[in-house]
């Protein structure tokens, strides 16, 4: 007999499913129900059987959104097809397992943990063996705990197996599921490293002082940089954990490397508070009170995703004071403390981003939505939107022609006539993100458009060459 003849048992975390049932919907317990934090190490005593259920019990599982391995699924459909028996083996509870049984509609039996029985290696082995015979069923599987699975049965499937755990597989194997991405490269991708490029403000106010050519004042806000760009990467990586149900309803989010699946959401639960403890750290061995600032933006981004995200303008005001503590915290760190100046044109100029970035996401709402998801806003809501953002942009640069004629200005520059051009270059540069946006040339977050628009390009070129005149640089 062939082993194709004989049932086909197939495991659900890592297998079926490029994810951990049992870590997504923790976190979403987590996020809704945050006091059951607490719970969990006293469920975790009990047993990690007793742990599942808890869990299971409390989540909102919605199998049409798991990242299934298509691959994997297309080969069961076709096995269903030729009569072959299938059956789902997996140490997630029960109360998980079978609603997504019943989604896929490919199996005759499904075996799951229990309140009192974990259904994990040598458990789920007997458990095999006993309802079909030693060496009489196939097993797909795809990590370490399941080589005793398949000790015990006639012929291994492989699913995007580790070379290590490949390498120690006894017996013949029916068929492989390779890897096809890179999660080291997936990882760099979820930590968002181009929006780095937000972090430069904490530069301004060294420039905006005159003094860039300090080179202590300038290694301080490399750190500063260093420190803050950590923690927004951590703070990426652990809301893409929360967000992971509407990121996989999102037609671009859902290719995210958690979303996908292509990344264990393990390595986000890790990796994000890690970073975000190194980058606070960091600050604080700078200066405790660069510290604080960022402790005050980790907890503003987080309650922003959370929530604020979802109340009108009041979402588009914490956007523009995120952007705003970046300055603050690097003016702290160079001894040079944003001016007054300073903080109202920044004001002003990220929040005119932040209604540009709502406007985008409502003129790109889908034609069956009436509102985007999540967020305050919606249909034929476009012109108040574009009426304050643009607002707000002219506010902005009114602020600079004020300052450019103060006597702060005059204090400071060398030829404060030439700080006069960066109004009109603001000014244009602003009003062309907003023609662009119209156009429908700006996707989602307008920071990340004009880092790779070559207008916006120049018009930095411009302003660097108006401020090396104005501090008196000569080429």
């Amino acid at each position: 007999m062939t082993t194709e003849a004989l049932p086909l048992v197939v495991d659900l975390d890592g297998t079926l499913v490029r994810s951990d049932t049992l870590v997504e919907n923790w976190l979403r317990v987590i996020r809704y129900q945050p006091w059951t934090v607490f719970y969990t190490p006293l469920w975790i005593l009990r047993g990690r059987a007793w742990l599942k259920n808890e869990v299971a019990r409390r989540a909102e599982l919605r199998p049409e959104h798991l990242p299934y391995h298509e691959e994997l699924v297309a080969w069961l459909r076709e096995q269903r097809e030729a009569g072959r028996e299938i059956h789902l083996a997996t140490a997630a509870n029960t109360r998980i397992a079978e609603p997504i049984a019943a989604h896929l509609g490919l199996f005759d039996r499904v075996f799951a943990s229990t309140p009192d029985r974990n259904l994990k290696g040598a458990v789920k082995a007997e458990v095999l063996c006993s309802e079909f015979g030693r060496g009489r069923f196939v097993y797909a599987g795809n990590d370490s705990s399941d080589l005793v699975v398949w000790s015990e049965s006639a012929a291994a499937v492989l699913v995007e197996a580790p070379p290590g755990v490949t390498r120690r597989v006894k017996g013949p194997v029916e068929a492989r599921f390779s890897r096809e991405s890179n999660r080291f490269r997936d990882m760099l991708r979820a930590m968002r490293l181009y929006q780095w490029v937000k972090n430069l403000l904490v530069f301004l106010p060294l420039v905006t002082s005159n003094g860039l050519l300090r080179a202590s004042s300038l290694a301080d806000a490399l750190i500063t940089f260093m420190a803050f760009s950590l923690l927004a990467s951590g703070v990426y990586l652990v809301n893409d954990l929360f967000d992971l149900g509407a990121d996989r309803q999102h037609p671009r989010k859902r290719n995210r490397p958690f979303a996908s699946g292509r990344l264990p959401v393990v390595w986000g639960v890790i990796a994000g508070p890690l970073l975000m403890v190194v980058g606070i750290g960091t600050a604080m061995r700078l200066d405790p009170l660069v510290g604080a600032v960022l402790v005050g933006y980790a907890v503003m981004t987080l309650a922003y995703s959370a929530y604020l995200k979802t109340q009108p303008l009041v979402d588009v005001f914490t956007l523009a004071m995120l952007y705003t503590l970046r300055i603050v915290a690097g003016g702290i760190a160079v001894g040079e403390p944003a001016s007054i100046w300073l903080l109202s044109f920044s004001s002003f100029f990220f929040l005119s981003l932040g209604f540009l970035k709502r406007y985008v996401e409502v003129a790109q709402l889908d034609p069956e939505g009436d509102r985007i998801h999540r967020r305050g806003y919606g249909r034929g809501e476009e012109d108040p939107l574009l009426v304050m953002g643009v607002a707000s942009s002219f506010a902005a640069s009114i602020v600079l022609a004020l300052y450019v004629d103060s006597a702060i200005a005059e204090s400071i520059y060398h030829n404060p006539d030439a700080v006069w051009g960066f109004v009109p270059l603001s000014l244009f540069w602003q009003m062309r993100m907003w023609l662009a946006a119209e156009r429908g040339f700006v996707d989602d977050d307008p920071i990340t458009y004009a880092a790779f628009d070559w207008v916006s390009a120049l018009v930095i070129l411009a302003g660097a060459g108006f401020y090396m005149a104005a501090v008196g640089i000569t080429p």
